[in-house]
């Protein structure tokens, strides 16, 4: 995520030195080429803004989907880290990448705790905040109970 917005700021500046000098060139003035130029380095980065946005908005949708998923498997007596596995095959298409990116997580380091945090970051909404904080209470409950 962050190289993406690092590209988008890159992608401004050299908008800007391309906006400026050709506007330099038409109008030859940098007190008009200049302000225009600098609205025009902004294009990329409000661009990739309206693109997470816009996700986001998208993923808001499968929640209840994925809490009825995450529900069933625990309720079937699974760990919270095989249900969010499951995710990854039985939960709404378009978040199984998501969660097929916590399963490698879960799989190189074992760390729920690092899978959540992905999550919650990925989905950058309030749910997942809320869900990220119940399966961490409920995963620390269900481990001193061992």
């Amino acid at each position: 995520m962050k190289n993406k917005i690092e590209k988008q700021y890159l992608a401004g500046i050299a908008l800007f030195f391309i906006a400026w000098l050709l506007l330099t060139a038409i109008a030859s003035s940098s007190r008009i080429s200049l302000p225009m130029a600098i609205g025009v380095a902004f294009i990329p980065i409000l661009r990739h803004r309206q693109r997470i946005e816009k996700r986001q908005h998208q993923l808001v949708n499968y929640w209840p989907e994925i809490i009825d998923n995450i529900i069933s498997g625990l309720r079937s007596g699974l760990s919270t880290a095989e249900t969010i596995i499951q995710l990854a095959d039985r939960g709404p298409s378009a978040t199984r990448a998501i969660f097929s990116n916590c399963e490698s997580i879960l799989r190189k380091s074992g760390d729920l705790e690092e899978a959540l945090f992905f999550i919650r970051e990925t989905f950058s909404d309030p749910i997942a905040d809320q869900v990220d904080r119940k399966s961490t209470r409920l995963n620390s409950s269900h481990s001193q109970q061992s």
